[in-house]
């Protein structure tokens, strides 16, 4: 099965193997240089994950390593792969993790998907689309569509612990039916760091504490929740 989801992208896998073996060492010099203090001597690798992930973190030999499936990779993005910012999102949480709190609610996954997402953005200005949000691909325009109500919903349920809150806003889907556009988290939480941003550099952004940020989350939303947002 895996081989038959694969096999017709094998041209994209090769793509994606060649661009990163020549510009992985561009991109970790990059992101060091907007983020200095990031501490992990972990491995990075790319490599055929059999259908598992395209993007992951494991315990290698002992010690956390960040691992990219190109082979999903290829079927999910297809010939929109661009490896930049998905590296950047990926590299992204490890460093986050270095100074925010562990968080299982609503709020916390908000904060770290939107923030990382904001971030590959802000380091690949002309990414777009599937490139920053992934599947569905229709997820932020369903989502802008009746940006307030969304908002509005989200904001309700922002310390749920539910498993059931976490697969609406953050799981992948494909029902166009669904009352709520599958991973519209990370498209609200996009838009919420984005305006946090306006006030906060990157770096102050990552090194803060969700406790401390969290009034500032929430006027966000506020904001989101006005008629005027979804225009």
């Amino acid at each position: 099965m895996v081989q038959g989801m694969v096999q017709p992208k094998m041209a994209i896998v090769e793509r994606l193997s060649k661009q990163i073996g020549k510009d992985l060492p561009r991109y970790e010099s990059r992101f060091r240089q907007t983020f200095p203090d990031l501490n992990y001597t972990g491995r990075i690798y790319f490599m055929y994950s059999l259908g598992g992930f395209d993007g992951a973190t494991r315990s290698v030999q002992g010690q956390e390593a960040l691992l990219f499936g190109l082979d999903m990779m290829a079927y999910v993005y297809g010939n929109d792969a661009d490896p930049e910012p998905f590296f950047d999102h990926e590299l992204f949480h490890i460093y986050h993790s270095q100074f925010l709190e562990d968080g299982s609610n609503i709020v916390g996954y908000l904060w770290r998907e939107g923030l990382a997402t904001y971030v590959a953005h802000a380091l690949n200005p002309k990414a777009a689309g599937v490139a920053l949000f992934g599947l569905p691909r229709n997820t932020p325009e369903r989502t802008q569509a009746d940006l307030p109500r969304y908002a509005r919903e989200l904001h309700a349920v922002l310390t749920s612990e539910s498993k059931d809150d976490y697969t609406r806003y953050f799981m992948g889907g494909y029902d166009e039916k669904a009352a709520t556009p599958a991973r519209s988290g990370y498209y609200i939480g996009y838009l919420v760091a984005e305006k946090l941003a306006k006030r906060h550099l990157l770096q102050e952004l990552a090194h803060a504490k969700l406790s401390q940020l969290q009034p500032e989350i929430e006027l966000a939303l506020t904001e989101l929740e006005a008629p005027a947002a979804s225009k």
